[in-house]
């Protein structure tokens, strides 16, 4: 309500000011107006949408006492650009530095600007984007905003109460469950939107600081429908780039390669000969890996138990340097049930590299044949395998 309010001031005072502009006024709550200075940033690659310490610096502007601000430098263009509003502290070292990792604090706006256009803003300073709302925003900035929206109802959703405490392994599985969560709520409005810039920024977020070998497939949906419309725009060409099959992930659809896998028990085997008659659940784990074990006790035995005389089988493949540790591990958790193969080459696992997989925990969900029926960082967020087990 304070936020509307505020818009309808500056909205009133600002009735004479010229068309064309980014301006607004932030609600400074407790601080003042010397304390902060905006940034004009514009991410120039795909890799530079909501990320740290990239893009081009474009502009800058104060705010007058009573929090209102106003770009100056605003450079003409025949289509609209790209930008994130940046809002820090008076004295930071990096203008493009992105406070991230909890949405209601994050410190930078997203926006598209076409030139001639007038995008009245309203903020509280200390939860910028969180808080901002446009006057009669366009269309596209519309769509912006609602993005904004999805993301902060994911994150209070899946993520505000969860930690990835290193030394909780409870924890870790928790966090690496609510992740994915995360990430798939992002989903929607990236492959539903019709423009590009709220898809690549649905992507950024999706991301969540991390790589994209855990959004391989969101990547190359993204790559097969932008790459239609738009084939010479440089940030769909750096979207296509992470979906070259030489570099990407091995994606759901696709047969793991029938590789033979050193066996604990001893000699090879290969993966066809390994395959359950009906399910196959290819498992990435190490002994050293807190939620890979958390989720072999609590989940993959008894999975195994009741389904694999109706037809389900797992393999295990561990990232192991220690055969006496990797076996430990198994007696422990009691996963000496269906076969396990390593190479005890620790990360540098070939049949890993050769999926070109680096994460783990990581589950592939296989066909009678060996193909990709869904992947997964918790199999209890699998939800292809509860339907068709």
């Amino acid at each position: 309500m304070r936020i509307s309010i505020l818009l309808l001031f500056i909205l009133s005072s600002w009735l004479c000011t010229p068309k064309g502009s980014i301006r607004g006024q932030l609600q400074l709550s407790g601080s003042t107006a010397e304390e902060w200075k905006l940034y004009l940033i514009r991410p120039m690659r795909l890799a530079d949408i909501a990320s740290s310490y990239t893009g081009d610096i474009i502009d800058s502007a104060t705010l007058e006492a009573s929090g209102k601000f106003r770009f100056k430098g605003l450079p003409k263009s025949s289509s609209a650009i790209f930008y994130e509003i940046v809002l820090q502290k008076r004295g930071e070292r990096f203008p493009n530095r992105l406070t991230d990792d909890d949405p209601l604090l994050s410190n930078y706006l997203p926006i598209l600007y076409a030139e001639g256009e007038t995008i009245l803003i309203s903020a509280e300073a200390k939860a910028f984007q969180a808080t901002a709302q446009m006057h009669k925003p366009s269309a596209a900035n519309a769509e912006l905003l609602l993005l904004r929206d999805k993301r902060v109802e994911a994150f209070r959703q899946y993520l505000q109460s969860k930690s990835a405490d290193a030394h909780d392994e409870e924890k870790m599985l928790e966090y690496a469950q609510a992740l994915e969560a995360y990430r798939n709520a992002l989903h929607t409005p990236a492959e539903s939107t019709s423009r590009l810039y709220v898809a690549l920024l649905a992507l950024q977020w999706a991301k969540a600081g991390t790589d994209y070998e855990r959004l391989a497939e969101f990547v190359d949906g993204l790559c097969t429908n932008w790459r239609t419309s738009l084939p010479d725009d440089p940030f769909v060409k750096d979207l296509c780039l992470l979906s070259d099959p030489s570099k990407r992930p091995i994606l759901v659809g696709d047969l793991v390669p029938n590789e033979g896998l050193p066996l604990l028990s001893g000699g090879t085997g290969e993966i066809r000969r390994l395959l359950g008659p009906k399910l196959t659940l290819l498992d990435f784990w190490a002994s050293w890996c807190a939620p890979c074990r958390k989720e072999n006790r609590n989940t993959l035995v008894p999975l195994w138990s009741e389904y694999h005389e109706r037809g389900f089988q797992i393999i295990g493949y561990a990232l192991e340097s220690d055969r006496k540790l990797w076996e430990k591990a198994i007696q422990r958790d009691s996963v000496q049930l269906w076969p396990h193969a390593s190479h005890l080459q620790g990360d540098e696992a070939p049949f890993l590299k050769t999926l070109r997989l680096t994460t783990i925990p990581a589950n592939l969900l296989l066909d009678a044949e060996g193909k990709i029926l869904a992947k997964t960082s918790t199999v209890k967020n699998c939800a292809v395998l509860w339907r068709l087990i």
